[in-house]
Formats: structure tokens, sequence, C-alpha cells
């Protein structure tokens, strides 16, 4: 093409799709990086079956699952209710998720003594604050955010 030539409508409308995509791409390798929906789910489900129990993931201390620390035993559904923009400083996406599942709750009165264990489902009253990052083996594990 010499100088005062113009594109014919063909050529102007593919530099302009060729220009978009490398503008698309390199707003993508910005915001890219994060977790996905089911990355978040798999860390925080992990998360909250590794966690101390119940009442110290979710601070709740009320309700079966709550009362005597009963242990998580299955995580059925989280769900995603926040996610924030990836802190690049330190590495994390915060979310805030509620979690279903099931606890070992330990009833305080069972005739005499205390009742053994038993299976009880839950749903996280309120969501519950994570941050989101990779660990040094390159898999996305949540941390309870205080």
């Amino acid at each position: 093409m010499r100088a005062g030539d113009e594109c014919s409508p063909m050529e102007a409308k593919m530099k302009k799709q060729f220009f978009l995509g490398i503008l698309l791409a390199i707003a993508a390798c910005g915001k890219g990086g994060g977790p996905s929906d089911a990355e978040v789910s798999e860390a925080v489900t992990e998360a909250a079956k590794s966690s101390e129990g119940y009442a110290p993931l979710t601070g709740t201390h009320s309700g079966p699952c709550g009362v005597m620390k009963g242990p998580i035993t299955k995580v059925a559904k989280v769900e995603i209710t926040q996610r924030g923009e990836m802190n690049e400083q330190e590495r994390y996406v915060p979310v805030t998720v509620t979690i279903s599942g099931t606890c070992m709750a330990q009833f305080p009165r069972c005739g005499s003594g205390l009742c053994p264990p038993e299976p009880t489902e839950f749903t996280t009253a309120k969501p519950v604050a994570f941050k989101v990052k990779k660990n040094d083996e390159g898999k996305w594990i949540a941390e309870k955010s205080e």
C-alpha cells in the first residue's frame, strides 16, 4: 500500500478486528490469573473440611453444629455471594460464600449424659469470607479471612 491509498472496507474491518483482539488479549492478561468458580468452590470445600469445625469456621456458636464445634464432614454446596478483584500485592482473591453441608453435631442432653454425635445438615446463616490464593504447588487454596 502506498501513502494516500485507502483500505477496502474488508481490509479495514479485518484491521479493526485484529486490534480489538489484541486489546482483549491484553485485558485478559491483566485480569487473568484468578480462580474460576469451580476452583473457588473446591478450595473452600477443602478449607471447610479441614477446619476445626463449624463454629471456628463461621464464627457462629449457635445451632447443633455451632454449640459443640461440630466437625464438618461433608460440603454439599458452596455458593459465591461476592468476589473481589485480585490483590496483586498479596496475590489473593477475596470471596464471600455460603456453605451447605453436614456436620457431626453433639447434642447436649441424651438422658443422663451427652448424646452420641450425629450427622446434621447446615447452611451458613451469613456469608463467610475467604482469601483464595495459589499455594507453592500452584493449587488454589482458601484461607478464612479475619
